[in-house]
């Protein structure tokens, strides 16, 4: 998954169906650039094309989410590689996140106070066990069941809700294992060198 169709899924939850156009608008992208994205993201199931909507001198294509939630099944992926997609889609997540809300404050869409506010952030680092983390992602398949009935408008207004939790990594251990691969040429190096001189006619 590119960041660019992450970006182009998270669009299509927040606008439901829509053209091509309709979604490069929001992400603030050419149309023509996302078109082979869209054909990419049929092909593999995740867009549906819907009946074209019809307009004036043409018609345009509709496109929608295939399903509200999608779960990826990793075959023969290594760790770094589902790291890395984990990664993408978050950027994706969190970028739909900030054109959502500097869209409701441009519009003056935000209201604030203890019992008016229709918007806020969380951010905490907490220190939790295995039992702790299983309680915590209870709570969330929880909020998320809440969310699976709450799909259709019937006189409400659409909100956004991320949630995203993950371990903390310290910096030193961040700068241990980025300096590994360093390391390890650097000792293979010196073994080489060593080798040498113990041994010069075979160089």
């Amino acid at each position: 998954m590119t960041p660019v169709r992450a970006e182009i899924i998270e669009a299509m939850r927040t606008l439901g169906p829509a053209t091509i156009k309709e979604v490069a608008g929001l992400l603030s992208r050419a149309p023509a650039s996302l078109y082979a994205h869209f054909t990419r993201l049929v092909s593999l199931g995740v867009l549906l094309e819907r009946e074209p909507r019809r307009l004036t001198r043409h018609t345009e294509s509709v496109f929608e989410l295939a399903a509200h939630d999608f779960v990826p099944q990793f075959r023969r992926a290594s760790d770094a590689s589902i790291g890395d997609i984990a990664t993408i889609t978050a950027q994706g997540v969190v970028r739909s996140a900030l054109r959502t809300l500097r869209a409701a404050a441009r519009a003056d869409q935000l209201s604030f106070g203890p019992d008016e506010a229709n918007h806020g952030i969380l951010h905490e680092v907490v220190w939790l066990n295995r039992s702790e983390l299983a309680e915590l992602r209870a709570a969330l398949r929880s909020v998320k069941r809440l969310c699976g009935t709450r799909k259709t408008p019937h006189g409400r207004q659409p909100h956004l809700l991320i949630a995203l939790y993950m371990p903390v990594v310290g910096a030193s251990r961040r700068r241990s294992r980025a300096s590994t691969a360093p390391k390890a040429a650097k000792a293979r190096a010196q073994g080489a060198r060593r080798a040498r001189r113990l041994h010069p006619d075979e160089s």
